[in-house]
């Protein structure tokens, strides 16, 4: 637990800016979240206390506990030479034992970790959603404006039938894409409703979302080693070969000869090859991840100064506007292209920040 509060404390590192009223769910939240509105680490809270998996993981640990207590009674001595095979097994029944005890605390640390992820992901997920259908919404707007000015100027005969059929289907296309946008929302709510505990109908409003920062690693390859040394599969991994080692020793004292000998023997190279290996898939997920990481952040560059040059489009067009040198509808377009640029930068940003949580705990990825 001790990690996820560790974790969950970085996140809020990650939290500075307050989103825009507009683009805020209309609900009340759960109730602990205050008037504010739910932020990402009461999320976090609110869901650790859900989560059936690590309530299972903590009744995994108390039956591992009692396993070993049993196990350790069961040995009445460490043989240091020969030994009965009633002994062998208690012992490694007792190594066993420790590993599955020590095995289902991490799995609970794994699976905390993988909760804080989680709620990441589906909060930003859900921020993402409401600023989709925000657009769509304005996308919507603009459509009937186009839809009416063109049915002005068709009964006019200023404009074809065609080009009036063509704002039908804008204002169709635009009304699709904001049903969509209204069930995607739904369906975004619907999982973090189920992170945390809440009815799936249930609305909280979102205080806050992540800022972006880039990421800072001066060694990636010593970095993928350590984050490899640290991980709770390689631990495992690593815990078979001493099981594997500790039969092979204990089988020697018991004066085990034949195809019982030469299979323990065996044991431990093969736990030695699944070790090595899952150590070297580790490590290559953890350059893979560092590699997007650096793909989003050229895309966030790139993305940034497109806005910029959007903005200042905006902005000369309303004067071009107030001059009588452009009309509502350029001012429209105009906003609309502002508004999906901003969308696609906050995008980029929710994937920029949910890959470097992965990155520091990649096996909650």
């Amino acid at each position: 637990m001790k990690k996820t509060k560790v974790l969950a404390i970085v996140l809020t590192l990650f939290i500075s800016m307050s989103i825009p009223a507009a683009a805020r769910a209309d609900s009340s939240d759960a109730g602990t979240a205050g008037q504010a509105g739910l932020t990402i680490q009461q999320a976090i809270d609110m869901a650790l206390k859900n989560s059936s998996s690590i309530k299972m993981n903590d009744y995994n640990i108390k039956s591992a506990e009692i396993t070993l207590d049993d196990a350790s009674d069961a040995v009445t001595y460490m043989p240091t030479g020969q030994a009965d095979e009633s002994v062998i097994s208690a012992v490694t029944a007792l190594e066993s034992a420790n590993i599955s005890w020590n095995m289902a605390n991490k799995s609970k640390d794994t699976e905390e970790d993988k909760t804080v992820y989680t709620v990441f992901k589906d909060y930003t997920g859900v921020l993402q959603a409401l600023e989709n259908l925000q657009y769509a919404e304005q996308a919507m707007s603009n459509a009937r404006w186009q839809i009416l000015m063109a049915s002005n100027t068709h009964q006019v005969g200023m404009i074809s039938q065609y080009q009036m059929d063509q704002a039908e289907l804008q204002h169709q296309t635009a009304q699709n894409s904001l049903t969509n946008a209204q069930v995607a929302l739904d369906s975004a709510y619907h999982s973090l409703n189920q992170d945390i505990g809440l009815q799936p109908d249930e609305r909280p409003s979102l205080a806050e979302q992540p800022a972006y920062s880039k990421l800072v690693v001066d060694d990636v390859e010593a970095y993928a080693h350590r984050i490899t040394e640290s991980s709770p599969s390689i631990w495992q991994a690593d815990s078979q070969i001493s099981v594997a080692k500790i039969q092979l020793d204990l089988s020697a004292y018991a004066n085990t000869t034949g195809n019982g000998y030469q299979t323990r023997k065996l044991a431990i190279d093969k736990a030695e090859l699944s070790a090595s290996s899952a150590r070297d898939s580790m490590e290559q997920a953890v350059r893979t991840l560092y590699s997007s990481i650096l793909n989003l952040e050229n895309t966030y560059d790139l993305q940034l100064q497109a806005l910029q040059q959007t903005e200042a489009t905006l902005e000369v067009t309303k004067l071009k506007y107030d001059l009588g040198m452009a009309t509502k509808d350029d001012v429209q377009t105009a906003q609309l292209n502002l508004s999906n640029d901003r969308k696609s930068l906050n995008s980029t940003i929710y994937q920029h920040e949910q890959l470097k949580l992965a990155f520091e705990k990649p096996w909650a990825y």
